[in-house]
């Protein structure tokens, strides 16, 4: 009986372990990163611990603006980002098949996951997307 405990006390150990080993591990990762991207790691710190985003005020031209069901959105202000809060311009009725990508910045990108989408669902449907 006691030593099944101390089996389980082990077990608990090593999962506890390796828990704080990949936290520490994707911590770094994460440091890592944002300090390729900001450009130094005080800036990197900053926006790991800091507020990350910025929320335009009236008349910014910043990508975010405050909204008051959603708390933000798209700034409509920007181009592309039509009145709507989507990026994309404006648009308009026609016979097109359109399609409403909903995500993050994964979606963003013009030669992303997207542009591939948009590619395959051209070839099948008559270039109509």
């Amino acid at each position: 009986m006691a030593s099944e405990r101390r089996g389980w006390r082990r077990v608990r150990l090593v999962l506890a372990i390796n828990a704080i080993g990949f936290l520490v591990l994707f911590g770094v990762a994460e440091l890592v990163v944002r300090v390729r991207s900001e450009g130094s790691l005080g800036a990197a710190w900053s926006s790991f611990f800091g507020e990350t985003v910025h929320i335009a005020d009236e008349g910014d031209t910043d990508w975010l603006e405050l909204h008051p069901v959603l708390g933000y959105r798209l700034n409509t202000a920007q181009a592309p980002v039509s009145s709507l809060g989507i990026r994309h311009a404006e648009l308009v009725p026609s016979d097109d098949l359109r399609v409403i990508v909903l995500g993050d910045s994964v979606s963003w990108e013009d030669e992303g996951w997207v542009a591939m989408l948009c590619r395959g669902l051209a070839d099948r449907v008559d270039d109509r997307v």
